[in-house]
C-alpha cells in the first residue's frame, strides 16, 4: 500500500516542481522558457505567432521583431517549433475556396544538427496536419513510413508529395490519429554552423490544389504559418520580413479534384422528449444496419424480441466474431452553435445465451482505395447476462461531425462462439461530460424495467427474470431493480407486485440515496464531502462497477482487473483543526478476491511543518513480489506488537528519501490468511494508533488527508463497505 501514498506524494511534489519550472520571463515581445514543454501562442500585428519546446529539454529565446518577422535561438531541445502566420475562425475559409494564398519571406538560419523551414498548418473537418518544406539540414523530411503521392512542379520548384499518418494531438488538443500532408522542395541542403539565407515566395494555394489531386481531403483552413523546426540540435534563425497574400472566391475552385463526400447534407433529425435522434426497433429492414464485418449475417427475427414483434439476430462467421454495426450519418446529429464536439450516447438491448462481454466502437474511416483510413474509438465495455435482455447504455462518445469521414457504431461479441440478438438501438443526446461514467437511478421511471412507458405485468417477469438470474456472485445489478439501490433482490419484486397488484401508490426509493460509477472514476459526495476514485485503466467499462451511497458507504465489485485500486477519502484545508486525538474510525465490511488484495486506511497527518503518512493494514493477501515490506514486516520478528481495540497489530515505523516520516500498522491475525473472502468490522480513535509513535503530538497533530483504500491485482473480487466513518 506503500505505493498509493507515494503516489499522493508524488503528485503534490510535482506540482511544487512544476510553479519552479514553467516560470518564463517575458520583456515585451521577448520570451525566454527554462527546461518546460511548454506552448507559448500570442496575436502581433495581425500574425499569430507560437512556440512550442518539448520534454523539459534545452531552452530557446525569442522575439516578435518588424516586418512580421522574429528572431530565434534554440540549445540542447529535443524538438522544437517557431512559427508565425495567419489563423482563421473555425469552419470558415474551406481550402477549395482559396484562389490564392503566397507568403514572401526573407530568412537566415544556422543549426548544427537537423532543422527544417516552410509552412505548417491544420485544417478542420477533415483534420489533417499540412507541411511544405522549403530547404532542411541534416535530414529529409517526411523520413520513413510514408505514402510517396508522386511530385509536382510549382513555380520552379520541383516538390515531392508525400501522406504518412501520425499519433498526436491536433491543434484543439485531442489525441488521436491524424493524417499529415507534404510538399519537400527538391533542394540541396543547408550547410551546417553557416548563416544560410533563404528568400523567395511559397504559393500555398498551389499545394493545396496538388494535395486534392492527389486524393487528399482539404478541409476548413485553421491557421497557415511560416516558420522553422528543429530536432535534437542547436542554432538560431531571423525571419527578416514576411507577408501574406490571400484572395478567396464564394464558390469552390477547382472541383474537379473534390474527393468524394460521403454523404448529402440535410437538417438534423428531431429530438425526442427523452434526448434520443435515433431509434432503430427492428421492426422493419434498416438499410443503415450490417454487420461489420463481411463474413457475418444478421436476419430479422420473431423468434426473441425485446420490444415490438421482432429483433435482429447477429451471428458469428467461420472466422469472425458476431458484430452489429449502424453506418451514422453526420448530418443526422445536431451540430453545437461553435463547431465544437457535442457528447453523445448509444446504447440497446442485447440477448445471448451465454454470458458474454460487448465492446463499443465508434469507426471513423473512408472507402479511398489509395490512401485507406480507419480510426477506432472504444466507447465502452459491458457485460450481458445470459438468458436475459440487457440494457446497454450509458455509452459516451464525442463526435466531430467531419464529413469528409464515414462513420460505423459497433457493437462486438468478445466470444468467437457466440451469436446475439439486438433491439431498440438508439443514438441520443448525454448527459454533462461530467456524469459521463455516473448513472443515477431515474425515480420517474421507477418499475418500467422494459422502457415501454408503463408500469405493469409485462415489468414483474422482466423482475421475476432478472432474480432468477440473479448470482450470488454479483453485488450490482441493475436489470431487477426498482428501488434506486442498483441491486436486484427480493425486495425489488415485493415492491414492483404491490404497485402492480394496485395495493401500494407508489414504489418507495431506497433512503440511502445511490449513484452507480462505470469503469475508472472520480466522483465527490456532497454529502459528506469525500471523494472516491477508482483506476482501472478501464474507461466505461462495467466490468468494474462501484455503488456510492449519501452515506459515504460503496460498494466496489471488478472482473479480471490486472491491477485495481478504490479509495474513498478526505482531504482538510490547511487552516483546519482537525486534531488526531478527536477522530473516530468505524467500518465494516465483507471482502472477496480470486487472488492478490489488501485493504488499508491510511492517510497524512501534519506535525509542525512536516507531513507523516500512516497506514492501517486490517487485510492482506498478496502472493506476489510487490510487497515486500508486508512480508518482511510480518516475518523477520523484529517489529513491536501493539493492541488497538482487543486487536494485535505489527508496529514498523520508517523514513521516506522525501523526508516523509510513515508509521505501518499490520493486522496480526489477518481475516484474509487461507482464505478469498473476509468481514472486516473495526471502531477506534485515530490516536489509539499514532499514540504509539514517540514523535506523535496528541495536542498538535492534525490530520491533513484519510481514506479507506482497496487494492487488488490479477483477480476478480468486491468490497462491501455497509459502514464507513471517520469524524471528529
Amino acid at each position: 500500500m506503500r505505493k498509493i501514498l507515494t503516489k499522493m506524494l508524488s503528485v503534490f511534489t510535482a506540482g511544487i516542481c512544476l510553479l519552479t519550472a514553467s516560470a518564463f520571463s517575458s520583456n515585451g515581445s521577448t520570451i525566454i522558457a527554462n527546461a518546460v514543454d511548454q506552448e507559448i501562442k500570442g496575436i502581433i500585428d495581425d500574425y499569430v505567432y507560437e512556440m512550442w519546446n518539448a520534454l523539459h529539454m534545452g531552452e530557446f529565446n525569442y522575439e516578435n521583431t518588424e516586418n512580421n518577422g522574429f528572431s530565434v535561438s534554440w540549445d540542447g531541445i529535443t524538438d522544437f517549433t517557431a512559427l508565425k502566420g495567419k489563423g482563421f475562425e473555425k469552419n470558415t475559409v474551406k481550402a477549395y475556396q482559396v484562389e490564392d494564398y503566397s507568403i514572401d519571406y526573407y530568412l537566415d538560419i544556422t543549426t548544427d544538427g537537423i532543422a527544417y523551414v516552410g509552412v505548417q498548418g491544420w485544417m478542420s473537418n477533415a483534420t489533417a496536419k499540412f507541411n511544405i518544406v522549403e530547404a532542411w539540414a541534416s535530414w529529409q523530411p517526411p523520413g520513413e513510413n510514408v505514402k510517396n503521392l508522386g511530385s509536382v512542379i510549382i513555380g520552379d520548384t520541383t516538390y515531392d508529395l508525400f501522406w504518412n499518418l501520425h499519433l498526436g494531438q491536433t491543434f484543439d488538443g485531442r489525441g488521436i490519429n491524424y493524417p499529415m500532408y507534404w510538399s519537400v522542395a527538391r533542394r540541396d541542403p543547408l550547410e551546417p554552423d553557416t548563416t544560410n539565407h533563404l528568400e523567395g515566395t511559397i504559393d500555398v494555394s498551389e499545394h493545396f490544389r496538388a494535395w486534392a489531386s492527389a486524393g487528399l481531403d482539404l478541409g476548413y483552413l485553421y491557421d497557415v504559418k511560416f516558420g522553422i523546426e528543429a530536432y535534437k540540435s542547436n542554432g538560431s534563425a531571423k525571419l527578416i520580413s514576411m507577408d501574406t497574400h490571400m484572395d478567396t472566391a464564394t464558390e469552390q475552385l477547382f472541383d474537379k479534384f473534390k474527393v468524394h463526400v460521403p454523404y448529402e447534407e440535410h437538417d438534423p433529425l428531431p429530438v425526442g422528449k427523452d434526448g434520443r435522434i435515433i431509434n432503430v426497433d427492428f421492426e422493419t429492414p434498416n438499410d443503415k444496419v450490417g454487420p461489420y464485418y463481411n463474413e457475418g449475417k444478421e436476419n430479422l427475427t420473431k423468434d426473441v424480441f425485446f420490444s415490438g414483434e421482432q429483433s435482429l439476430k447477429v451471428e458469428h462467421g467461420e472466422y469472425v466474431i458476431a458484430t452489429f454495426g449502424y453506418e451514422l450519418d453526420p448530418y443526422d446529429l445536431p451540430v453545437s452553435a461553435d463547431g465544437a464536439a457535442v457528447r453523445f450516447q448509444t446504447g440497446a438491448r442485447i440477448y445471448a445465451d451465454k454470458d458474454v462481454s460487448f465492446d463499443v466502437y465508434l469507426v471513423e474511416y473512408n472507402d479511398d482505395e489509395v490512401i485507406p483510413q480507419q480510426r477506432n474509438t472504444l466507447i465502452g465495455k459491458r457485460i450481458c447476462k445470459s438468458g436475459q435482455w440487457t440494457n446497454l447504455r450509458g455509452l459516451f462518445f464525442d463526435f466531430l461531425h467531419d464529413k469528409f469521414r464515414k462513420y460505423k457504431i459497433v457493437f462486438a461479441a468478445n466470444d468467437r462462439d457466440v451469436d446475439f440478438f439486438i433491439d431498440d438501438f438508439f443514438i441520443g443526446f448525454a448527459d454533462t461530460a461530467d456524469d459521463a461514467a455516473i448513472h443515477t437511478f431515474e425515480a420517474e421511471k421507477r418499475g418500467d424495467l422494459n422502457d415501454d412507458g408503463i408500469i405493469n405485468s409485462f415489468d414483474l417477469v422482466v423482475c421475476r427474470k432478472a432474480l432468477i438470474k440473479s448470482t450470488a456472485n454479483s453485488l450490482i445489478e441493475e436489470n431487477g431493480d426498482v428501488n434506486g439501490d442498483f441491486k436486484t433482490n427480493v425486495s425489488d419484486l415485493v415492491l414492483l407486485t404491490k404497485y402492480v397488484l394496485g395495493t401500494s401508490d407508489d414504489i418507495p426509493l431506497t433512503d440511502n440515496e445511490a449513484v452507480l460509477l462505470t469503469g475508472d472514476s472520480i466522483f465527490y459526495n456532497t454529502n459528506d464531502q469525500r471523494t472516491l476514485e477508482v483506476s482501472a485503466l478501464r474507461q466505461n467499462d462495467d466490468t468494474v462497477s462501484t455503488i456510492v451511497r449519501r452515506d459515504g458507504t460503496f460498494t466496489a465489485e471488478w472482473k479480471g482487473i490486472a491491477d485495481y485500486t478504490c479509495g474513498s477519502f478526505a482531504e482538510y484545508e490547511e487552516n483546519s483543526f482537525n486534531y488526531c486525538k478527536d477522530f473516530d474510525i468505524s467500518y465494516c465490511a465483507d471482502v472477496s478476491s480470486t487472488k492478490d488484495i489488501e485493504v488499508v486506511l491510511c492517510g497524512y497527518v501534519q506535525k509542525d511543518y512536516r507531513w507523516i503518512g500512516f497506514e492501517i493494514h486490517e487485510c492482506c493477501k498478496w502472493s506476489g513480489k510487490d510487497k515486500p515490506d508486508i512480508r518482511e514486516a510480518t516475518d523477520s520478528g523484529r517489529l513491536k506488537t501493539v493492541t488497538v481495540n482487543g486487536i494485535e497489530y505489527y508496529m514498523d515505523i520508517g523514513d521516506d528519501k522525501n523526508s516523509v516520516n510513515y508509521i505501518y500498522f499490520y493486522r496480526k491475525d489477518d481475516p484474509m490468511n487461507n482464505s478469498d473472502s473476509c468481514c472486516i468490522d473495526n471502531k477506534y480513535r485515530l490516536s489509539d494508533f499514532l499514540g504509539n509513535w514517540s514523535i506523535y503530538n496528541e495536542e498538535n497533530d492534525r490530520v491533513k488527508q484519510i481514506g479507506m483504500y482497496v487494492e487488488a491485482s490479477d483477480s476478480n473480487g468486491y468490497a462491501d463497505f455497509k459502514e464507513l466513518s471517520f469524524t471528529k
